[in-house]
């Protein structure tokens, strides 16, 4: 759901006013999160999470987009910063708050933390933003909407879907090609509309193209740290949920530090070459961490948590920056996120397995594998 209404839902913000929209998108996050709360089986969670994914398409691209609309030039990089931490904040976060929230409390509890959060975040919102709109922004066109949603359902099914059933089962492979027809004919489409949703002219600037595939790139190796990052610090190092998110500190830290370095450099240097020191600290922070071994005390474990932040931050923040310096906010957010929705489904189709190993040990949780997907 999420995936599917990311490019129609973030033009109407355009058209019709991005606050407006934002506000309207944490109250559905927000209602469907106490309805969830509260659901009596499976299908009402579905519906919840359904609409929480409309809530959150909505958000998403407007946070984003207002940035620029917001900020003037020598601000804009310092909130990419702050945006872009927050962002990597709730990556880890999120699973081990509602991992403790689960342990100490009934399930719906997972659902009702969202509702105070959305409720100050919409105060804030209708507040202190000021209304943005881009008058030139196109109709939400029919065809191309309906286009991109099947096709990016088709490709999150498979890519879903592949882990279970492997990557060569049938329905896995008629998903991806399903997904691959109908993105190409997206794509096809609005290159020959007059007043396209997403301008693919966009991919022909090299300025754009390649601080897009380095943001794309530092995104998918941020999301992988700080996927094993939590696992790590909380079943090697014997950290409890409070402790282990405190402990990732460090490396949201360096992101900001990142963030600043780019704020001071940028104007005289340019982006090129911060990217490109940024990717270099990346390479040489997951370097460090793979030399990593069970028996590292956290002490250990600072320097290179604050490099891998480092070079995050001399990625992300720079590349965000050039994105949204020089295009169109929107355009240039829905072409980001297109190619790392492409990006990942082909990361996942090369290296992922396609079905566990034979005779490969149980997990540790096998035993609450039969139910821990049913509501009470």
């Amino acid at each position: 759901m999420f995936g599917a209404l990311l490019l129609p839902a973030g033009l109407l913000g355009d058209r019709f006013g991005r606050k407006r929209l934002l506000v309207a998108g944490l109250a559905v996050f927000g209602a469907a999160s106490l309805a969830g709360a509260f659901a009596n089986g499976s299908g009402g969670v579905i519906a919840a999470r359904a609409f929480m994914g409309l809530g959150a398409a909505i958000v998403m691209p407007l946070s984003m987009s207002m940035l620029p609309a917001i900020f003037p030039p020598q601000e804009r990089t310092r909130a990419v910063a702050v945006w872009s931490s927050a962002m990597a904040l709730g990556l880890p976060l999120g699973p081990l708050l509602g991992g403790w929230l689960l342990e100490n409390f009934r399930w719906g509890s997972i659902f009702l933390v969202n509702v105070p959060v959305v409720l100050v975040g919409g105060v804030a919102v209708a507040l202190l933003l000021p209304e943005t709109r881009d008058p030139s922004a196109p109709r939400v066109d029919g065809a191309g909407s309906l286009l991109s949603m099947a096709g990016i359902v088709a490709l999150v099914y498979g890519v879903i879907e592949a882990p279970a059933r492997g990557w060569g089962d049938a329905v896995v492979l008629l998903s991806f090609a399903l997904a691959a027809v109908l993105l190409t004919g997206f794509v096809l489409w609005e290159r020959r509309a007059a007043a396209p949703m997403m301008d693919m002219a966009l991919f022909r600037d090299p300025g754009f193209t390649w601080a897009m595939v380095a943001a794309v790139a530092a995104n998918l190796m941020m999301a992988g740290a700080l996927f094993v990052l939590p696992q790590y610090l909380e079943a090697v190092q014997g950290n409890d949920v409070f402790g282990t998110g405190l402990r990732l500190t460090p490396m949201l830290l360096g992101l900001l530090a990142g963030g600043i370095v780019t704020d001071r450099v940028a104007h005289r240097s340019g982006h090129k070459p911060i990217l490109v020191t940024g990717l270099l600290v990346l390479a040489g922070g997951f370097g460090w961490g793979a030399l990593a071994g069970p028996g590292d005390g956290y002490s250990a474990t600072v320097p290179w948590l604050l490099v891998l932040g480092l070079g995050c931050g001399l990625t992300i923040v720079p590349a965000m920056d050039a994105v949204l310096a020089g295009f169109d906010g929107m355009s240039a957010v829905f072409a980001a996120c297109g190619a790392a929705a492409v990006a990942t489904a082909l990361l996942l189709w090369l290296f992922q397995p396609g079905r566990a190993r034979e005779g490969a040990a149980p997990a540790a949780d096998a035993r609450q594998s039969d139910h821990e997907h049913v509501v009470p």
